[in-house]
């Protein structure tokens, strides 16, 4: 995969190779897809070939730092890559070894598009597999640090639209993290006073 030769890659897919054979760093081809912009859709063409093949995608494998692709995907800005993922089944409730969600990744994006965050937000706690789960497995996930939630990244990334978004899905509000701050607490400390 390190050469993105779209025709070798389909022929080697056409001729057997396994879509879900990992690196040493545990990383699948699709981890190595969702990690760079191509100027083709390179993810369309790998799923297009393992389909015609009848193969399976492992698309929620983990790397060595427990990472699946879609953390990936989203951490190097690759919304349409994320959506495909989303699309073919990747669950966003997944955590990384630091426990962070595919949802905190968006949630501390603060240099980026604040529409975009929130749309990316949106998708991912409408891909939810279990609407029931949305709330206390994806909202109110901890990384494993400092055991932010998202609603403490939307807050000290002064992102008033998704910490609303956040709030109305079912975000806890009263949730202190590892320094017993609450994401009001975050507002405050920051001297944001815009929520």
């Amino acid at each position: 995969m390190k050469s993105y030769h779209p025709r070798v890659i389909s022929l080697l897919l056409r001729n057997g190779a396994d879509p879900n054979l990992a690196n040493k760093d545990g990383s699948t081809p699709v981890h190595v897809v969702c990690q760079e912009r191509f100027e083709i859709d390179l993810f369309g063409i790998f799923f297009m070939d393992t389909l015609y093949m009848n193969q399976e995608v492992r698309v929620d494998a983990r790397d060595n730092l427990g990472r699946a692709p879609l953390h990936l995907a989203l951490e190097h800005d690759l919304k349409s890559t994320a959506e495909d993922l989303l699309w073919s089944g990747a669950d966003p409730n997944l955590a990384n070894v630091e426990g962070w969600t595919p949802l905190h990744i968006v949630c501390k994006r603060k240099e980026r598009c604040p529409d975009e965050n929130l749309n990316l937000a949106t998708m991912l706690m409408e891909s939810s597999r279990d609407e029931d789960d949305v709330p206390q497995l994806l909202i109110d996930a901890r990384n494993e640090a400092s055991c932010d939630t998202a609603l403490h990244l939307a807050a000290g990334n002064k992102n008033r639209d998704l910490f609303v978004l956040l709030l109305t899905r079912g975000a806890d509000p009263n949730s202190a993290n590892a320094e017993g701050l609450t994401p009001l607490h975050v507002i405050c400390k920051d001297s944001y006073c815009c929520l």
